[in-house]
Parts: structure tokens; sequence; C-alpha cells
């Protein structure tokens, strides 16, 4: 709804209600939507016994706010009533750092990247178990700990290792880095207590490169200070080396990822790892077409039906988010069979069509927003 104009039951066009967007999800939903301002802004909600799902925030050809669906949980929430409302964090508000979290009352405490990855998924953090949580709870927050209640009537907290080895800084933050190009920065770190060896460095994303020769040899005495550089390499080559992992994908935006350092210590009781936090804004000088969702889910509709006489609506957000202008030189939509005379087996496309203001888009589908061919979307 308009926060600003709360609408009405039929007080719509057409006697319908007055809202800027009905969602229709797969079950019920209890207990309500979650919200990510950040990174274009998401939302948030798990229908019962379904993964939870998430929408990304768009604009309609009027400019109107509009929702389409770019992702969900690779797992499913518990087949009853109570999973709670997705809540989400940031560190100190930065955009890649988002955190959803869901409370389920089979699976207990989840914990996903607030943005889905390229292919749609929510990925999921790994966190201790909690077992089954109470109903339609929501964790709290504070002083980087969290607190949930599970269905034994105990609060449960979880949080950082409070004795590290090492402090080093962080968050390594590379800013904006063109496609095509590579940044260096390096991290200071300070023994905290006598470390025997530094064993070596790990990096999730492999575009975030830094070699274990860099590191000092031999053991550490406290207040023993070093530094290691790190690059953000978004060459081809680099590219091309994590080729088939989600880590590859080329797309504008802020990305982020984790250095960790493993250490051996000469104290008990200190975490023998340290994860520091890589981040940047990847940028493409040129143009770049984005599609979210990439495929869209009309559901199903009953042959002869009311429904069939109006058809299903969806939605997908085209933007550009390159740093130039982009210029729409046509659209064509993809045949369902494939040219057994093609060695090849290539995909035949066919243009779109336009008829009583409605571009046709495949067989049975139209749509009345695309943009203009030859229209400009700008950067």
């Amino acid at each position: 709804m308009n926060a600003d104009n709360l609408g009405g039951f039929k007080l719509g066009p057409g006697a319908t209600d007055n809202v800027l967007q009905t969602i229709i999800s797969p079950n019920a939903v209890f207990g309500g939507a979650g919200s990510y301002p950040l990174e274009g802004g998401y939302i948030y909600f798990t229908p019962v016994g379904n993964p939870t799902l998430v929408y990304k925030l768009g604009l309609n050809q009027n400019g109107a706010p509009l929702f389409s669906k770019v992702g969900q949980s690779p797992d499913s929430s518990a087949g009853r009533v109570g999973v709670g409302v997705p809540t989400v964090t940031t560190y100190k508000g930065q955009p890649g750092s988002g955190i959803v979290w869901v409370t389920d009352v089979d699976a207990g405490l989840k914990a996903y990247k607030a943005v889905p990855d390229e292919n749609g998924n929510l990925v999921r953090i790994k966190i201790p178990p909690t077992g089954g949580l109470n109903k339609f709870l929501r964790p709290a927050f504070g002083d980087g700990r969290l607190y949930v209640t599970d269905n034994n009537a105990r609060v449960i907290c979880m949080g950082s290792p409070v004795s590290i080895p090492l402090n080093c800084t962080g968050p390594v933050d590379f800013g904006d880095v063109t496609i095509g190009m590579t940044k260096t920065l390096r991290v200071e770190c300070t023994a905290l207590i006598p470390i025997t060896k530094l064993n070596g460095i790990t990096i999730q994303d492999k575009t975030f490169q830094a070699s274990n020769a860099s590191l000092p040899q031999g053991s550490l005495a406290t207040g023993a200070q070093f530094s290691l550089p790190v690059t953000w390499n978004l060459t081809q080559a680099s590219i091309k080396d994590a080729a088939g992992a989600s880590f590859a994908a080329v797309q504008p935006g802020v990305k982020t990822s984790s250095l960790v350092i493993s250490t051996t210590n000469g104290v008990v009781q200190y975490s023998n790892s340290l994860p520091i936090t890589l981040q940047g804004n990847e940028v493409s000088d040129a143009p770049f077409l984005s599609l979210s969702p990439q495929e869209v889910d009309l559901g199903g509709i009953v042959v002869g039906s009311d429904g069939a006489a109006t058809g299903l609506d969806s939605a997908f957000v085209l933007s550009n988010i390159g740093s130039s202008p982009l210029k729409i030189l046509g659209y064509a939509f993809a045949g369902t069979e494939i040219d057994e005379d093609d060695e090849g087996g290539a995909i035949e496309y066919t243009n779109t069509t336009t008829s009583e203001g409605r571009s046709i888009i495949g067989d049975g589908f139209t749509s009345s927003d695309l943009p203009p061919i030859g229209s400009i979307v700008a950067a």
C-alpha cells in the first residue's frame, strides 16, 4: 500500500482494491514480511511449508513501485504455523553486509545473505544449530550478539569469539573497481598474543586474491606487526580462473567476501582463525542490461475457466546497471522447438511484434510495458 494513502476495499479503478500491488503467495503467511532498503531494496516473507521468498523493488511504466520475485531460500519452512518474520541486519548500514534471519519452529534459526546470488538462491550462512524455536519469533540483537528462545523455554545467545589472536584492519573496502581492472590494498595486523605460526590464508571468492607467501614466517610475539597485500582482480584471466563457480559472476554491484587467517596460538582459549571482510563495488563503464528475475513464473491456469479469459499477470524489472546509457535495439523470443536439421541444435529466435498496443513475446504471452525500441535506459 501507499504509506501516504492506504487506499480501501474496492475503491480502486474498476472496483478493485486501491493498493499498489497484490502479491499472491503459494500458502498462508502468518509472520509478516521483512525488508532490506539497501542494494535496490528487497522484501522477504515465508509462506507455511515453503521457502523464504525474495522480491526486489522496481518501478512500473507509470513510475509506481513494483516488486518482482528474484529468488528464494534453498530450503523450506516448517509445514505448520509459526515461522517468524524475516529480520535483516547489516554491519553499520553498509551495502553488501546484509543478513536475513528467519526463525523456524522445527529447523530453528537460519541465516542467509540478504541479496540472492545470480541463480536466485539465498545463500545459507552456517551458524550453530538451535533446535526448534518459539512461534512467530524475531531475534533480538545487541552489542554484537543475537538472542532467541527455544520451545523448551531456554534463552540462546550467539556472538563472535571474544578472544581473537590478531587485530587486523577491516572491513577492507576497495571502493569502485571497473570490470577488467585490478586494485590492491594492504591489511595491517597486530598480534594480540604470542603466536606460534601463521598457517595460511583462505578466501572464498577467488576474484579477491592474497598469497600465503606474504605472511611472516615463524613465531610472532605479542605486539608484532605485519601487513599483507590483497588484490581484487576483475580482469578476464581472474574471471576465467573462477569459471563455473558462483563467485565468478561478473555483474555491477556491491560484492563481499571474507579473508580468513589461520593461526597456531601460543596461548590456549583463543580463536585459531580470524575472518576479515572484503568488499567493493564492481563497476561497468559500458551499459549493462539487468533482468530481475531472469525467469518469470506465472503459476497455473485452468483452460476454459473464467481466469483463462483474462490470463495471468506477473512482472520483471529491466534496468541498466552500467555507467553509460543503454539503447534498446530490439526484442526477440525463443521458439519452443529446436531445429533438428541444425547440427548445433541452435535455438531459433523470433522478433517481437505488436497488436492492440501490446508486444507479443511468445505463444500466448504479451507485455504492455516493454520500453520502445530505440529508447534509452539511463545509467
